[in-house]
């Protein structure tokens, strides 16, 4: 079986090709996190956030 050699430029498209699944991903991670912090409707979870905040220094009202 003959080795494959992978070059520079393979390396480039390869990560040119995942770069933008890797933003989406973080994109829709980020999205997240803001749905789970601010916006959660369960009380005891958006208190503990709601505290985590304040402990951090991060003033959210």
């Amino acid at each position: 079986m003959p080795a494959i050699s992978l070059g520079r430029n393979q390396t480039r498209r390869v990560s040119s090709f995942l770069r933008p699944l890797f933003l989406l991903g973080i994109i829709t991670f980020s999205v997240f996190l803001v749905y789970l912090i601010g916006l959660e409707p369960m009380p005891a979870v958006h208190d503990t956030f709601h505290d985590l905040r304040h402990s951090a220094g991060f003033p959210c009202h």
